[in-house]
């Protein structure tokens, strides 16, 4: 409880926080069996995050559940000096023009294939 802020203390809530969505789903359908928990996690159409990152979905076609928003931070010895983390947040929710107009139409590799 002494330790101070850190961001990737957010990463872990929210990669928990999918984890956390995904079980109670399969819980809801009475399937906690490694298929059910997988197909739980398919059928999630909003997870929200309470601003620590945008809400995703894991529903739909590949192209529109791809998350093409990201956090940037800089480098901060003023605030790792303070106590923080050392990063100072530059813009949040940003989105590159690139990132925006990709096709992405199937996954870049199988993971059983």
């Amino acid at each position: 409880p002494d330790a101070p802020a850190f961001e990737y203390y957010f990463e872990g809530i929210v990669e928990a926080t999918i984890i956390a969505a995904a079980l109670q789903a399969a819980y809801d359908a009475f399937d906690l069996t490694q298929a059910g928990v997988l197909a739980a996690a398919k059928s999630l159409e909003s997870v929200t995050f309470d601003g620590l990152a945008p809400d995703e979905t894991y529903v739909g076609d590949p192209n529109s559940r791809l998350q093409r928003k990201m956090f940037i931070a800089k480098p901060s010895q003023e605030d790792l000096l303070a106590g923080g983390s050392g990063l100072v947040e530059v813009e949040s929710n940003y989105t590159h023009p690139i990132a925006q107009a990709f096709e992405f139409n199937e996954a870049c590799f199988d993971i059983f294939g």
